[in-house]
């Protein structure tokens, strides 16, 4: 704890009764005559990556950490009455380029003349809880894409192909479907993750064979800096072995260069609603090989974050059932399933039921012969 002199001993003190009992950032911004932290807990180190010497000798440094969307948020603050407690949901971003959430708590103190003195509260690190209803808004936003797709809502596409004119093929396609923007386009593997990182597309299609990276090294790397990027595997040849390793690297679908029109966009349409975009024979022949060739371990840190219906739902998912055979299974709407199954996307951080059912193989969620 760093309490430099213009702190009081009794506010000294319940920063430190607060911080050993909640374990929260608490902190005290003066406000005037000068802005700047009075007090803050050394924990603002883990929260920011800042220490207390750099927010006292730095005034300007708060706003600068605070993420841009929200600075007309932290202005507002100064418009609470005093003495009233008040939460706000602020980011920050932190030094190595996180973006953390935060939910504050905080009170302002005023002097005779309304002038605003100092706010004190506690911070509390909701990034995950953040990050997952984010995840869950675009979860479900996608999957009403496909009704709504002859309206305004629409999907952003980056296509990746070494051949120019396949992309141009792809390119009349996409703008033929009111529903798909392409928002890019890409000559290699290495070019399609740099602009994944950059766009953050909802679906990605990509060639197999690539210069630089190829199609499966590409989805790996796209995976890990765009997570919430749907992958379709665009193949010259239909080789199961080739879907399996695409699943495993990340993929959502696979489809044949060959195929018509119609069943490309059906596919398309497949992937950005959650669904493994191939035949329901074959897929279900994929999650049993995953299943085969892991030794799971036992379920693990995704156990906490699923309710025990979420647990029914992802196993039954993981072999490949869909959400009607689920409902039928648990004898519940298929409605419901869907509700279930975006609230697993959400708190497993993948972006479709392919991959959720591949980490639920990679959890032990599902024993080998479970699968079959």
């Amino acid at each position: 704890m760093v309490t430099p002199g213009a702190a009081s001993a009794r506010g000294a003190a319940l920063l430190r009764e607060i911080i050993e009992h909640t374990g929260e950032v608490a902190y005290r911004f003066r406000l005037w005559p000068t802005q700047g932290f009075e007090y803050v807990s050394d924990s603002v180190i883990e929260l920011l990556g800042y220490t207390p010497d750099d927010l006292y000798n730095d005034p300007t440094l708060p706003e600068r950490v605070v993420y841009p969307d929200d600075r007309e948020l932290m202005h507002e603050v100064l418009q609470t009455p005093g003495g009233h407690q008040v939460e706000v949901v602020l980011r920050w971003v932190h030094r190595d380029g996180r973006v953390v959430s935060t939910e504050l708590r905080y009170v302002i103190t005023f002097d005779a003349s309304g002038r605003p003195l100092h706010f004190d509260g506690v911070a509390r690190d909701v990034t995950q809880r953040e990050a997952n209803r984010q995840r869950l808004q675009l979860i479900h936003w996608r999957s009403t894409l496909r009704e709504a797709r002859a309206g305004t809502a629409t999907a952003r596409v980056l296509v990746a192909d070494d051949h120019q004119l396949t992309r141009a093929g792809l390119r009349v396609l996409l703008a033929e479907d009111p529903g798909l923007e392409l928002v890019a386009e890409a000559e290699d593997g290495l070019q399609a993750v740099r602009l994944a990182q950059s766009l953050q597309p909802d679906l990605a299609l990509l060639d197999l064979r690539m210069p630089r990276l190829d199609g499966l090294e590409a989805t790996r790397r796209l995976k890990q800096v765009s997570p919430m990027t749907s992958v379709l595997i665009l193949s010259m040849f239909e080789d199961a072995q080739v879907l399996v390793e695409a699943v495993k690297a990340g993929a959502a679908g696979y489809v044949l260069k060959g195929a018509n029109e119609t069943t490309l966009r059906t596919a398309i349409w497949e992937v950005l609603a959650g669904d493994l975009a191939v035949d329901q024979r074959l897929a279900r022949d994929v999650l049993r090989r995953l299943a085969q060739e892991r030794t799971p371990p036992a379920p693990a840190e995704a156990g906490d974050l699923l309710s025990a219906r979420e647990h029914e739902v992802l196993r039954l998912l993981a072999r490949g059932l869909t959400n009607r055979e689920i409902a039928e299974q648990l004898i519940i709407a298929a409605s419901t399933v869907k509700i279930h199954v975006e609230h697993i996307l959400a708190k497993l951080g993948v972006s479709d039921r392919t991959q959720a059912a591949v980490r639920a193989i990679e959890l032990g969620y599902i024993a080998r012969d479970a699968s079959r």
